[in-house]
This record gives structure tokens, sequence and C-alpha cells, in this order.
């Protein structure tokens, strides 16, 4: 008997097959790995710029009026809420900011005029349920209430937010 050394067609087909299919499923986790980490990125960013400016509104003794702009593509920041002048752009592309109270001002104490709360929609039109349809995100919208910001899971019709 001799012996050869090397592998055959159907061991190497086999090796390649057991690879594609291992190499499959980690792209579908990576791909939605990075969808959890864009949602939460873009959501902390807006979380932070609305502390940001309750911030500025106790200390500056100003109102800030915040609104998404046409293509619901940024989120501006406006001075005194009757003025035109735009003092902060946040893009959150390729998600567009929906917020479900109008637009959300905070006077000069730092309170909140309206409850609500602001949520996403995929490029898509899908809005990112991450309660029910993406429990892998930890957070997709931020809610506000008189002098409360708070990052939450949005359900398809609230922000349920831990405090």
């Amino acid at each position: 008997m001799v012996w050869r050394k090397g592998f055959s067609l159907i061991e190497l087909l086999v090796v390649i097959a057991i690879i594609g299919i291992l190499s499959g499923f980690g792209i579908y986790w990576f791909i939605n790995y990075k969808f959890a980490r864009e949602v939460e990125d873009r959501t902390y960013k807006v979380y932070t710029l609305i502390k940001k400016y309750q911030l500025w509104a106790k200390t500056k003794k100003e109102t800030y009026c915040f609104e998404p702009t046409a293509g619901n593509l940024n989120f501006t920041v406006e001075e005194n809420c009757n003025s035109f002048l735009q003092i902060d752009n946040l893009t959150v592309a390729p998600f567009k900011v929906y917020v479900n109270s109008g637009q959300i001002k905070v006077n000069e104490f730092g309170i909140f005029t309206l409850k609500g709360s602001i949520y996403f929609k995929s490029s898509s039109g899908e809005v990112i349920d991450c309660a029910n349809q993406n429990p892998n995100i930890a957070y997709c919208c931020v809610a506000f209430s008189a002098v409360r910001v708070c990052l939450g899971k949005y359900d398809g019709s609230n922000c349920k937010c831990s405090y």
C-alpha cells in the first residue's frame, strides 16, 4: 500500500463548505452588531446634545429650541427659539430623527416646556423598535420630561426609560 501525502478533492470541498457556512453566520452577526452600535451612537449623541443645552440654558439664562430640519437628517438647535441663528448641528444619517412632541424647548431654568421623546427611523423608513424587534440594542430613543432627560427603549409608541 502506497501512502500519498495531501488532501483529496472531497476533503477540500468539505472544509471550504464549512468555512463558507461559518463566515455566513459571522457576517450576519457582524451586520447586526454594527447596526446596534450605530443606533446607540446616534442616540447618545442626541442625548448629550440635549443635556448640554439644558445645562447651558440654566447657566446662561437663555431659552433653546430643538427640532429636526428638512429631510429629518439634521438635528439643529436654535438660540432663543424666535431667531433663526443655528448654533449647533448634529447629523444622524443614515437614520431619520422624529420628535413626538413637536418642537423641544428648554427655558432659562433648564425646564422642558413639553414632555416627549425623540426616536429614529432607518433609511428604509422603519421605526427602530429596540424594545421588541432589536433586543440587542441597549437604547434607541431619548425621553424628556420637565427636568429629566434619559436614554430608553422605543417600543413603537413610547420611549421607556429606566431612571
